[in-house]
């Protein structure tokens, strides 16, 4: 619940045995519809949970971590999954606006850093892809194109 956004609006979570679907319980048991939000940070939760009482370590990849998060919740995710999750090597997939977006300082809110500038700032990055799209050919206006995954040194 550490990383939900809204977290103290709800008190609980269950998780049913037979379909494992999340929950969140308000005060006296009452369900709480989560956010979609909510729910996407809850269920990277409950994969790092299973993950901690599993016996092999395998890597872990994960397909927009941080769809549906606020700019706060995300980046306590960037550190809290990889910090809790030990020797476990993650793999985030994601937009460069996921990654690399700030929100910058206006009367609403001070500066909020990116998700990758608070990787690289608690040693949590190990490498860095991007896609890179060429075009082939064009052939009667139509484009045909190309991607690489290219590294990028840091």
């Amino acid at each position: 619940m550490e990383i939900a956004p809204q977290r103290e609006e709800f008190y609980g979570v269950e998780i049913d045995d037979e379909s494992f679907a999340i929950r969140t319980l308000r005060a006296k048991d009452k369900e709480k519809t989560p956010s979609q939000g909510q729910a996407h940070s809850l269920g990277l939760a409950y994969i790092s949970g299973i993950r901690s009482v599993m016996k092999k370590n395998y890597f872990m990849m994960i397909d927009s971590p941080f769809h549906n998060i606020s700019q706060e919740s995300k980046l306590l995710a960037c550190v809290d999954l990889p910090t809790k999750l030990g020797s476990t090597q993650i793999t985030f997939f994601c937009t460069n606006t996921e990654y690399r977006g700030k929100i910058e300082e206006d009367e609403y809110s001070e500066e909020i850093d990116s998700a990758r500038m608070v990787l690289k700032e608690n040693d949590l990055l190990g490498a860095e892809y991007n896609l890179a799209e060429s075009v082939l050919a064009e052939i009667d206006g139509q484009k045909y194109r190309d991607t690489n995954v290219v590294r990028i040194h840091t």
